[in-house]
């Protein structure tokens, strides 16, 4: 396919857009992270055998006496004068949760799990607060992983197709990178999850190597390019084995996801790289691009609109499926991982993949001038695989159950000794 050069105003352009993308993808990133961690706080408050989450601005504490658990039974166990002073026992325990001492403003969130003894009251207005609590939380859950799969599916290609207007893939890619930037700066603030230092470095690497790639890769774009050029880039036999190839590396990856026997590391470095491979597909957008441009003087017209030819939805179809799908893998990922793990093994495989279309398609390594393209948009890539290997050989990840929590593995122990702490304290609380 024969191409233009990139005027500085035109790579001036692509690059603004992309930036403006990345900012975007981050934020979106950011939100569907944020939507899991909401989601399982909702669910932890309405699962388990009791639980009552104390807040401290809008609750009191719980001041009850230590029980001998030698005088405590169930109704089942009483005689029939003990459990007729059951509802009783309860209204005496519920006057004492609304007369207790509020919490100070420096006391910690307290959390109680407690076994059921007493019959069931109809006047039950713990339980629905918390309930109330529960839809409010789920309700914002939703709402924030609507506003990123917005960002991700609406906003992000729309910027990423005014930037691919003005260059190519194979240099607008890595700036997919800064998403890393956004991620670990927020992260802290919006998930409470502090990236490592070993993935800052690792995403140090990963930024660095787009940095070189972006500079020192192809600077060309597709001005002069004819429809006829682009169906017959269809028909090269290095773009069909690189199809077949990433194809079959899709079908191992998701074997390694659905098999038990797979090791948890080895999971999630196929949740990792499994989304940013199948959106390498880029070369759909581009050349719906292209021949969007090359048609726009002999189009139909109807009703004084030209209409494009076939080919372009084809085209649009396969960009279509390969963001969207690239997408749920991503959505997924993050319900497991940590936002800046998630994030940097998408960029990070979506850079590779879409760098080795680029130069099985648009003949990137033709299009390079010098030994210095020739040395350093290679060694580019090469600082990309250390940052997603760096990323994949991580600490021993603990392994996801449906259900379980999304909130990484400082979350799963603190859980572990909540749950523990809360055991200890079974028979402290027995309301309904």
């Amino acid at each position: 396919m024969s191409s233009g050069t990139i005027t500085q105003s035109d790579w001036v352009k692509g690059i603004g857009f992309s930036i403006l993308s990345s900012i975007i993808g981050g934020a979106s990133k950011l939100a569907i992270r944020k939507s899991w961690r909401v989601e399982e706080a909702c669910r932890n408050l309405t699962t388990g055998d009791f639980m009552l989450l104390v807040d401290t601005s809008h609750h009191t504490s719980v001041l009850l006496p230590e029980a001998d658990e030698s005088n405590i039974q169930c109704p089942a166990e009483k005689s029939d004068l003990e459990t007729q002073s059951a509802p009783m026992y309860v209204a005496e325990e519920q006057q004492r949760l609304q007369t207790s001492v509020p919490l100070r403003s420096n006391e910690p969130r307290v959390s109680f799990r407690g076994l059921l003894c007493a019959p069931p009251v109809a006047n039950a207005p713990l339980a629905q607060t918390r309930e109330q609590m529960a839809h409010k939380r789920l309700y914002q859950a939703y709402s924030l992983r609507g506003m990123g799969t917005l960002g991700m599916t609406t906003l992000n290609p729309l910027t990423t197709v005014i930037a691919m207007n003005y260059a190519s893939p194979s240099i607008l890619a890595p700036f997919s990178g800064l998403t890393l930037v956004w991620i670990i700066l927020f992260s802290p603030l919006v998930l409470e999850e502090t990236p490592s230092v070993r993935q800052v470095i690792a995403c140090a690497f990963i930024l660095l190597g787009e940095v070189v790639v972006a500079a020192f890769g192809d600077h060309k774009n597709d001005d002069g390019v004819s429809i006829h050029d682009v169906v017959q880039s269809y028909y090269k036999t290095k773009f069909l084995m690189f199809c077949f190839g990433l194809l079959s590396w899709m079908v191992v990856l998701m074997f390694v996801i659905r098999n038990e026997r797979s090791s948890p590391r080895l999971k999630r470095f196929a949740w990792g790289v499994a989304g940013g491979s199948v959106t390498g597909f880029q070369n759909f957008l581009k050349d719906a691009l292209t021949v969007l441009k090359a048609s726009s003087a002999t189009s139909t017209k109807v009703v004084g609109i030209p209409i494009p030819p076939m080919l372009f939805f084809v085209l649009m179809a396969g960009a279509i499926s390969a963001a969207v799908v690239g997408l749920l893998i991503l959505i997924q990922c993050m319900k497991r991982y940590d936002a800046t793990y998630s994030s940097a093994m998408f960029v990070g495989s979506f850079v590779v993949s879409a760098s080795i279309m680029s130069a099985v398609h648009y003949d990137t390594f033709a299009n390079l001038h010098g030994l210095l393209q020739y040395v350093l948009y290679p060694v580019g890539l090469i600082l990309l695989l250390i940052g997603i290997v760096l990323l994949a050989v991580a600490a021993e990840p603990a392994p996801y159950e449906e259900g379980a929590s999304v909130g990484g593995d400082e979350f799963h122990d603190s859980q572990h000794n909540t749950q523990s702490a809360d055991n200890r304290s079974r028979d402290e609380l027995r309301i309904d």
